[in-house]
């Protein structure tokens, strides 16, 4: 019982100190970077999660217990058993002990290993929005690493003046590294921005890994997309520009907004927003796909179809033109654009023009929301000057991360709300 009292030390304690490599064999710890318990065998930490067992709301994350003759830790979400093959007889229920290579308890009967067998999967750590200035290098952190990282999108703008649609912003660039040096332990200055546009994603220093944020418009020419985030502004052995935002009309009958640009991503650059075309009624423009993804429409009396992302499909629809209900745009998926949102003439009071579509995440590293971004799609403008306090569609947010938002349609008296761009993220893969 002793030599059980002395491992659970370690599973305490470990977390808290800085080992620069993996040593000694027996160690233990919890990795917060995979959610997974690992022992190191001298030369790599070992993963010690062999199968799912049931739910563990409520308990903290590399929680512990011995109970039903199993070994099980708490990642989160469910209990993992670390319970594998036999490897000979014993009678201490629940010591361990480290020999033969692997992690061993007893269950009274029998010594069990407590791994599945292979190293310790890839750590992956997701960093966005501004939520954190600095990051602590991972005990296990190994020169076998990747790190990406997209700028945040610019957001679309709101119009200011009377006859004119608002442009979309830029999408935010790609940038990535490999294998970069860091000692376990030290803190790394970290930048994402939270998707107003104009915050470079930074790791380390400019020096190290610079993804260039997308752009807002300006409000004195609201009607001129913001820039994409550009490969020459950025920093990093891959890059890839993300999409300019769409041009907003600047009439009486072409006074929606234009669709947000897509962001950059490891398969390519994002695309442009879709521009208002210069014709009656027209609707607002579609956002640009990320990632390889495919331009915007150019609207006309229907919103803009979004691009789509870089498998072909993902496209938000464009919303019908309307003298009732307004038609939003639909939103985009699989890194795809928003649709612009559709005109509408109704002349009841408080009528709006359609909003434009949300762009769509294209999930390429496992997250729903950490994903290169699709553009929102532009507002459409709403043309009845009879109602009382008529407003513009809003423009569509910016997907994912990096995504440019559409920009706000017009109407007789009051603009819509602006899309906002996707934030800035850093995403970091290692072996441990």
């Amino acid at each position: 019982m002793a030599r059980f009292f002395l491992l659970s030390i370690f599973l305490v304690f470990q977390p808290l100190m800085a080992w620069a490599a993996c040593s000694p064999a027996g160690m233990q710890y919890f990795n917060s970077g995979n959610n997974t318990m690992e022992f190191c065998n001298g030369t790599s930490w070992i993963s010690m999660n062999v199968s799912a067992g049931a739910a563990c709301a409520g308990t903290t994350a590399g929680t512990v217990r011995y109970t039903a003759a199993t070994y099980s830790y708490c990642d989160g979400t469910n209990w993992r058993i670390m319970k594998n093959v036999t490897d000979g007889a014993c009678t201490a229920a629940g010591s361990q002990v480290y020999r033969n290579s692997h992690m061993e308890f007893c269950d009274g009967t029998n010594w069990y290993t407590m791994d599945a067998g292979g190293a310790a999967p890839a750590a992956k750590v997701f960093l966005s929005c501004g939520t954190q200035s600095t990051w602590t290098v991972p005990v296990d952190f190994s020169a076998t690493n990747t790190i990406e990282g997209i700028g945040e999108g610019g957001s679309g703008v709101v119009t200011l003046a009377a006859n004119q649609g608002a442009a979309g912003g830029g999408g935010g660039a790609y940038a990535k590294i490999v294998n970069l040096a860091l000692t376990a332990g030290s803190s790394i200055s970290v930048t994402t921005g939270s998707g107003v546009g104009g915050t470079d994603t930074v790791f380390k220093d400019t020096s190290t890994l610079v993804a260039n944020a997308g752009s807002t418009p300006n409000l004195g020419t609201q009607t001129v997309g913001g820039l994409g985030g550009t490969t020459a502004a950025s920093v990093g052995t891959t890059k890839f520009a993300g999409g300019a935002g769409g041009n907003a009309g600047s009439t009486a009958a072409t006074m929606s907004g234009g669709g947000g640009g897509g962001s950059g991503g490891p398969n390519g650059p994002g695309a442009a927003g879709g521009a208002v075309t210069v014709t009656a009624s027209s609707a607002g423009g579609g956002g640009g796909g990320a990632n390889n993804g495919a331009a915007g429409a150019s609207s006309n009396t229907t919103g803009g179809a979004g691009g789509n992302g870089r498998g072909g499909s993902g496209s938000g629809a464009g919303g019908a033109a309307s003298a009732g209900a307004a038609n939003p745009g639909g939103a985009g998926s699989s890194g795809g654009g928003g649709g612009g949102g559709g005109t509408n003439s109704n002349t009841t009071n408080f009528s709006t023009g359609g909003a434009g579509g949300a762009g769509g995440c294209d999930n390429v590293w496992g997250s729903a929301t950490i994903c290169p971004g699709g553009g929102g799609g532009g507002g459409g403008l709403e043309s009845a000057p009879n109602g009382n306090f008529p407003t513009g569609g809003a423009g569509g947010m910016g997907g994912g991360v990096g995504g440019g938002g559409g920009g706000a349609g017009y109407s007789a008296a009051f603009g819509g709300s602006s899309g906002s761009g996707g934030c800035g993220a850093l995403v970091i893969n290692y072996t441990p």
